[in-house]
């Protein structure tokens, strides 16, 4: 990544136990964040007492809307509310990053520095 980016986090939340997916989530926007990107964790800003998806929804996207790019975590498609965020940062122009290109720009990372 050439420049840097203000990347929302997507993937599946809703039915899945509250700490690996707090792990999951947060260790990608160590990652991004360690390739000098900004982050919207979208598990930050939603309580975990929150149950309402909806609700979940209405703090979240306000939030995507600011950013220019949107990362996919490999679970994405099997979320409605990731899948809602992909169709809205597609129609907007986000770059979307997925899982594949984030180990290639990390390998390509390590590799530099390397030198």
């Amino acid at each position: 990544m050439s420049r840097q980016y203000r990347i929302y986090i997507a993937g599946k939340v809703t039915g899945e136990a509250y700490q690996p997916t707090f792990e999951k989530f947060c260790s990608v926007e160590m990652m991004l964040r360690e390739l000098g990107q900004e982050t919207v964790n979208p598990m930050r800003l939603v309580s975990r007492h929150v149950k309402d998806w909806s609700m979940a929804m209405k703090i979240c996207l306000p939030q995507m809307l600011e950013c220019d790019a949107i990362y996919l975590l490999h679970d994405w498609h099997n979320s409605r509310g990731a899948r809602l965020e992909y169709l809205l940062a597609n129609e907007l122009g986000f770059k979307l990053i997925t899982d594949e290109q984030l180990k290639a720009m990390r390998k390509e990372l390590q590799l530099f520095a390397a030198v």
